[in-house]
C-alpha cells in the first residue's frame, strides 16, 4: 500500500475586538489545525496589526495542513 498525502489550505478570519479606551497592538497570532484531537497544520506570524480603541478589526489568515503518511485517519 502506498501512502498518500492530503495537503490542505484553509483561510480563516479572526475578528479582534478593542473594547478599551486606549490603542492595543496585536504583535504575534498563533493558531493550529486540529482534526480528531491532532494537529496537522500550524500558523504563526508577528507584528498582525494595531487596533484603534473601541473598535474592531478582521484579520486573515491561511494554514496549511497535511494528512496522510503515518497517520491513521486518512
Amino acid at each position: 500500500k502506498q501512502d498518500s498525502l492530503v495537503i490542505l489550505t484553509i483561510m480563516a478570519t479572526l475578528k479582534i475586538r478593542n473594547s478599551n479606551f486606549y490603542p492595543v497592538a496585536v504583535t504575534s497570532l498563533s493558531s493550529q489545525i486540529q482534526y480528531m484531537n491532532t494537529v496537522v497544520g500550524t500558523y504563526v506570524t508577528t507584528n498582525v496589526s494595531l487596533i484603534p480603541p473601541r473598535s474592531e478589526q478582521l484579520v486573515n489568515f491561511t494554514g496549511k495542513a497535511e494528512m496522510g503518511g503515518p497517520f491513521s485517519y486518512v
